[in-house]
C-alpha cells in the first residue's frame, strides 16, 4: 500500500511573490505603469504612504502595497544606529 501526497491547491494558486516580504520605511519602489521611483514614508495593513524621488511640487500619497513593485530594499541600519 503506498501513501498518497497531500496536494494543497491553495499553495498552487499563488507564486514566490505573494511570500515577500512587506514593504517598508525606506524601500524604493514603482507603482503600477508610473516611471517614477518612489521612497516608502510608511506601512499600514496593505497600504503604504510614499513619496515620489522626483518631487516636482508632488505631495506624499498613498497606494496599495500589491500595486507597488519592489526596486531597491531599504539599508539596514548600522550599529551603533539608535
Amino acid at each position: 500500500m503506498t501513501t498518497a501526497i497531500s496536494y494543497d491547491a491553495t499553495a498552487a494558486l499563488y507564486d514566490d511573490a505573494d511570500y515577500a516580504r512587506p514593504l517598508q520605511e525606506g524601500d524604493t519602489v514603482r507603482c503600477g505603469d508610473g516611471p517614477d521611483d518612489c521612497t516608502v514614508l510608511g506601512a499600514w495593513a496593505d497600504w503604504v504612504w510614499l513619496c515620489s524621488l522626483n518631487s516636482g511640487g508632488f505631495s506624499p500619497f498613498t497606494a496599495r502595497a500589491g500595486e507597488c513593485a519592489l526596486v531597491k530594499q531599504a539599508e539596514a541600519p548600522r550599529w551603533p544606529y539608535r
